[in-house]
């Protein structure tokens, strides 16, 4: 199996094998970036098609200054962006489809219901960390920022999740 730096360097050759090396890393993460942002299947479908195709046409100018999965990603987060902007509307976050307990589920659904309120920026830093298991590093280096400007974004997500009628209630029902 070739390092990844090597696939890269063999793909800005025009390598399609070597390309298609690095899809099979990357496309699980990929896909799960795109489904949190898009939810619509076509929408989901036509991205992961644009993200992955924007790539192969691009990968000669990757320059190595992140890595490479950091690279797609912002590929796959600017094509999201790109289609929110089109459709000029906020789309809907969805539960995942395994349930835990009922009450935890309750729970788990009042905390996505609280993140369709939030403003862009805090909302994804706050899948991305928390819904993605990305680091405030990764984050950052993903969104061309600042690791404080993502602690602050997560901080004030926290904080309107917590301040959310919905969350409220069964913060104030266990207490």
């Amino acid at each position: 199996m070739l390092a990844e730096s090597e696939l890269v360097k063999q793909s800005q050759k025009g390598d399609a094998t070597a390309f298609m090396q690095l899809i099979e890393r990357h496309d699980h993460r990929i896909m799960s970036v795109v489904h949190r942002f898009t939810f619509d299947q076509f929408d989901r479908d036509d991205i992961y098609q644009e993200v992955f195709l924007a790539a192969f046409k691009n990968v000669r100018r990757f320059r190595g200054d992140c890595a490479f999965a950091t690279w797609l990603l912002r590929i796959a987060l600017n094509r999201c962006i790109d289609l929110e902007r089109k459709r000029k509307k906020e789309r809907w976050l969805e539960l995942p489809s395994q349930a835990i307990d009922p009450q935890q589920s309750q729970k788990l659904a009042s905390v996505y219901r609280a993140l369709r309120h939030l403003a862009k920026g805090p909302r994804t830093c706050f899948q991305l960390h928390y819904l993605e298991g990305m680091t405030v590093e990764e984050i950052a280096d993903l969104l061309s920022c600042r690791s404080g400007t993502v602690k602050s974004q997560l901080n004030r997500a926290r904080k309107q999740i917590r301040q959310h009628d919905e969350v409220q209630q069964w913060i104030q029902a266990t207490a």
